[in-house]
């Protein structure tokens, strides 16, 4: 991995948290990292209370815990606990090295169990849902989210969708705005979590020499064409936070709009950093992007769900081709929400087939 790579070419690495898939536990339980990667990465724990949480979704039941979750019990502050401390340590006590940190948040996952001051801050009949509609007449939403299926391919709707899965539950349940809620609460306290970790950051000796990424793996469906949760090829799914702070190159406040993907980030840092990058490393090197948000770029981001099911989005279209042949094409400047499929009409096969 990365972390390998950084290890080898002279850094100190350290982790906690979920920086791969399953690897909050630490050096324990099954975990799925290679330990000695890696310089430190302490295991850490979830409060019992927490624990006692069994509904997976989240919000669909009505629930009884032995006393009010804390922010504490949660793993997410704990990790961040241990990166605070890391940025602030003295550079001696890692032999001068510098230092490759990766702090593994959870949240926003399932389960959404966060203390009640986070779901507090978003009343449950003020929450707006999908754009769908401009009222809350659920009729009206589920009459439109079946229009809305109705040019998806038969394949996606089966294997991508699946609105008789969690989209049904929670409809069935009347747990729409809830979930909304529950999600919106489960950000608010990675939010608070990010807060402290910049706090520590502000008071870190090696501030001005300190390159940071946040980024996630990826989006989340809350009712958009009848899906929820993740694993699609739509722009709910695929679209994430994706920010760079590179000292003497990003400029604060910029913003921008071309299209990459996280297979960006391997190359990028290495290319910052003065290590070559590892010959099976694919991606694209996007500091003409950190040094000018506007710089040209002919780029494209990719994305893949499952066996050869694959999106491609350049700056204007997102072109999805599915293992069985069948496509959906979708014009963003003309139709963010992606309600329209354009593969059927001829004047946009030139855009299918550039794609």
């Amino acid at each position: 991995g990365m972390n390998y790579w950084l290890q080898q070419g002279g850094y100190h690495t350290a982790a906690r948290g979920k920086t791969y898939h399953s690897s909050q536990q630490g050096e324990e339980n099954g975990v799925k990292i290679y330990t000695d990667e890696w310089d430190e990465y302490p295991k850490v724990h979830a409060g019992d209370v927490v624990k006692e949480y069994t509904d997976w979704m989240g919000f669909t039941e009505d629930i009884e815990l032995s006393r009010e979750v804390r922010d504490d019990d949660d793993p997410d502050w704990h990790t961040v606990d241990f990166c605070a401390e890391k940025l602030n340590e003295d550079p001696k006590e890692r032999g001068n090295k510098p230092l490759f940190l990766a702090c593994g948040f959870v949240k926003p996952h399932l389960p959404w169990v966060v203390p009640q001051k986070y779901y507090d801050r978003f009343p449950a009949d003020e929450v707006k849902l999908p754009p769908y509609s401009t009222t809350n007449d659920w009729k009206e939403w589920r009459d439109r989210v079946e229009e809305d299926l109705e040019d998806v391919p038969e394949y996606a709707i089966d294997k991508i969708a699946r609105p008789d899965k969690e989209y049904q539950e929670v409809i069935e349940l009347g747990k729409w705005e809830t979930s909304i809620q529950s999600y919106l609460a489960a950000i608010a306290y990675l939010d608070m979590n990010i807060g402290r970790l910049v706090d520590a950051f502000e008071n870190s000796p090696e501030r001005d020499n300190t390159i940071i990424m946040l980024w996630s793996d990826h989006g989340y469906h809350l009712g958009e064409k009848g899906h929820h949760k993740k694993q699609t090829l739509w722009e709910e799914a695929s679209d994430v936070p994706f920010i760079w702070v590179v000292p003497g190159m990003t400029k604060p406040g910029s913003i921008c709009n071309k299209p990459i993907d996280l297979q960006s980030i391997y190359p990028t840092l290495f290319k910052l950093v003065g290590l070559d990058v590892p010959d099976h490393v694919d991606g694209d090197d996007i500091r003409p992007l950190l040094e000018d948000a506007n710089a040209d770029w002919d780029g494209v981001a990719t994305v893949t769900v499952r066996y050869k099911n694959h999106a491609i989005v350049d700056e204007r279209y997102r072109y999805i081709r599915y293992v069985d042949g069948s496509e959906e094409l979708y014009d963003h400047d003309i139709d963010p929400n992606e309600f329209t499929n354009l593969r059927k009409d001829p004047n946009y096969d030139d855009v299918k087939a550039r794609l």
